[in-house]
């Protein structure tokens, strides 16, 4: 048994801390407040920032913590990566993880390793995005914090008075203070799951996802599905493309999510990389669903120092049917009065989770980034016509009235 430190514990942890207590290890779970759902699953529990690495270090020293993991989190990814250098305990790198915060520091390193990715440049004033706009081929642009989770301060902009607006927006959301400016690619946003390892040194990019986007100017996703809706030789090139820049940007320690664009020539553009799970439960659920793996588990046992198998290979895991993860969109100006049916969603056959992220009592606003969706249904079935259907039906269990 180990003393681990779970960094990180929202809802979005819960299978992670429960596969970590089922394996007999002690946990004590962090996040930013006590009402984190997965931290009724852990030993103990304490209210800290995951930025707050000071604060988290202190608990591994009082607590004789032996062992660190986290997923989801870009910040508690920072925080375990540093401390597990810090105190010798198997994890990221400091390397990764710096790459997975710093879109400036990821872009370059891929741009020296080849890798097919959008004109960049980092700026650090207005005048530097207006600049950067010819720089990288004119508009349409995205701006970008540097440094910030999801899609927080992302905008897209296809005029200067848009451009304003969009790097106002992203310094504001930047820690750094800088932004990144892109060329916009038009295409299909896909994503790509993997796992990696250092002993034995391996990494293998099992899924691809295709997105259905908000639209407009936020890079909102409502829907991602599995298989991607795309030819399987697209899909290949992808996860081929994916291998690449992970071993650019020097993942070895766990989840990898990438983020990439297919224009309409089939040509693929990198988008971001991160070297943890996709949120979600993209890797708690939809990653073990589709491949059969037991990935949560690696990712404990690593962290504990033990050993563990090499990964099969893309070739020796077919993917099992078919997953989506579909996002609820509720009409905005309304105050919710009652939710109900969310249970009788869960318990729907082939509905591997869903929940809702409003409340009662809370009007409803605009979808203006990831964290501002209204809810989601998870499920699985063995056609895509049957996962439709099941995805419909699960939502319409779902009855929000407003007052």
């Amino acid at each position: 048994m180990k003393r681990i430190l779970m960094i990180g514990a929202g809802w979005e942890q819960t299978p992670l801390i429960q596969k970590a207590t089922s394996l007999g290890h002690w946990v004590l779970a962090t996040n930013p407040s006590l009402t984190g759902e997965a931290l009724a699953y852990a030993d103990e529990a304490r209210a800290v920032d995951p930025r707050d690495i000071m604060a988290l270090d202190r608990l591994v020293q009082e607590h004789r913590i032996e062992a660190i993991i986290t997923d989801n989190c870009d910040y508690s990814l920072y925080a375990s990566g540093l401390l597990c250098e810090k105190h010798g305990f198997p994890g990221p790198s400091f390397t990764a993880v710096s790459h997975s915060n710093n879109k400036r520091k990821s872009r370059i390193t891929c741009a020296a390793a080849g890798i097919r990715q959008p004109a960049f440049q980092v700026c650090e004033t207005f005048a530097d995005a207006q600049k950067g706009v010819d720089a990288v081929g004119g508009y349409p642009v995205i701006l970008k914090p540097v440094d910030n989770r999801g899609n927080f301060g992302v905008n897209i902009a296809t005029t200067p008075e848009e451009l304003s607006s969009a790097y106002f927006e992203a310094v504001a959301n930047a820690h750094s203070r800088q932004t990144v400016l892109e060329k916009f690619i038009e295409g299909t946003l896909i994503t790509v799951e993997g796992f990696a390892m250092r002993h034995p040194a391996q990494h293998v990019s099992y899924a691809v996802s295709s997105k259905k986007m908000l639209g407009g100017k936020k890079g909102v996703a409502l829907e991602l599905n599995y298989p991607a809706n795309l030819p399987e030789v697209i899909q290949q090139k992808a996860m081929d493309i994916n291998d690449q820049v992970v071993k650019a940007l020097g993942y070895d320690f766990g989840f990898t999510h990438t983020e990439y664009i297919v224009d309409a020539h089939g040509e693929i553009w990198l988008v971001e990389s991160t070297n943890r799970g996709g949120g979600v439960f993209l890797s708690e659920l939809i990653l073990p669903t589709l491949t059969g793996i037991d990935v949560l588990e690696r990712l404990v046992n690593m962290a504990c120092g033990e050993p563990v198998p090499p990964l099969p290979t893309r070739a020796e895991t077919p993917l099992q049917g078919f997953v989506t993860l579909s996002f609820m969109r509720l009409p905005s100006g309304g105050t919710i009065k009652a939710i109900e049916g969310v249970e009788a969603m869960r318990a729907l056959p082939g509905v591997l989770q869903g929940r809702m992220m409003v409340e009662v009592g809370e009007q409803i606003n605009p979808i203006i980034n990831d964290a501002k969706r209204h809810g989601f249904v998870l499920a699985t079935a063995p056609t895509r016509e049957a996962l439709e259907a099941l995805i419909e039906q699960a939502k319409q269990t779902v009855q929000v009235t407003f007052v």
